[in-house]
C-alpha cells in the first residue's frame, strides 16, 4: 500500500517538474522571439550608404531628435526662432542689429498685386533607433499628415509639426536612398511624444547659429 502511494506521489511530482520544464521552454522560445524582433527593430544607415536605392527590411521604431523645414533658409529660420524666443527683442535686419520691433515676415497685398503661391514645406528629420543608430529622413515625395503645421499654431508649434523626442515607426519596404529614408504616408506611423528634449527654441537657435557661424545676440 505504501509502495503504491509512493509511486503515485512520485508520478505527481514528476508531472509537476515536467510542466515547469515545459513552461521554461515556452518562456525561452518567447524571449528568443522577442530578442529577434528587437534586433530587427534597428537600422544602420551605413549598411545602405553606397546603395542608390534599397528597401527597409523590417519595421523600425525611431525617436525624432531634430526636424527642420528645408524649404526655408537657415537664416530665415534663425530669425523666426529668435522672434519666438524673445518677441520683443527680435532683430529687424540680417546684420544682427537689435531693434525695438519684431521682423515683418508678411505683408498684405492689393488686389492688383499677385501674391506668390506658397510651396509645400519639406521636412528633414534626424532619427535615432533603439540601439542609438542615427539617420536622416525626408518627406520629399509625399505630404504626410502628421508633418503639417496646424492652422492657428503658435510658439514652437508654428515652426515644427511635432515635438522633438516623438516616436515614429517607419515600416518595411520604405525607400532608402544612400542611407536616407524617404518617408511615405502609408509607410510611417506617428506614435506621439516620448522624450523631453528641453527648451526647443534654444536648441534650434544654437544649431542654426552654429551652422551660420554666428554668435548669440
Amino acid at each position: 500500500m505504501m509502495t503504491s502511494s509512493y509511486y503515485v506521489l512520485l508520478k505527481a511530482v514528476m508531472r509537476v517538474f515536467s510542466d515547469i520544464e515545459r513552461s521554461f521552454i515556452v518562456f525561452y522560445q518567447f524571449s528568443l522571439s522577442l530578442a529577434n524582433a528587437y534586433a530587427c527593430m534597428s537600422y544602420d544607415p551605413q549598411a545602405y550608404a553606397t546603395k542608390a536605392e534599397a528597401q527597409l527590411a523590417s519595421d523600425v521604431e525611431f525617436h525624432v531628435m531634430f526636424i527642420e523645414d528645408i524649404s526655408t533658409s537657415s537664416l530665415t529660420q534663425l530669425y523666426q526662432w529668435r522672434q519666438i524666443n524673445q518677441p520683443n527683442h527680435a532683430p529687424v535686419d540680417r546684420l544682427g542689429a537689435a531693434a525695438s520691433r519684431p521682423i515683418v515676415d508678411h505683408v498684405n497685398v492689393t488686389e492688383d498685386e499677385q501674391p506668390e503661391i506658397p510651396t509645400r514645406r519639406q521636412w528633414k528629420l534626424t532619427l535615432q533607433d533603439r540601439q542609438g543608430h542615427a539617420c536622416f529622413a525626408y518627406d520629399r515625395y509625399q505630404s504626410i499628415d502628421w508633418l503639417k503645421i496646424r492652422a492657428g499654431a503658435s510658439g514652437p508649434s508654428s515652426m515644427v509639426p511635432i515635438p522633438l523626442g516623438s516616436r515614429i515607426v517607419v515600416k518595411a519596404t520604405t525607400l532608402i536612398e544612400f542611407g536616407v529614408l524617404q518617408l511615405e504616408k502609408t509607410k510611417c506611423t506617428y506614435l506621439g511624444p516620448d522624450k523631453d528634449m528641453g527648451p526647443v527654441a534654444d536648441r534650434y537657435i544654437s544649431v542654426l547659429e552654429h551652422r551660420l557661424g554666428m554668435s548669440s545676440s
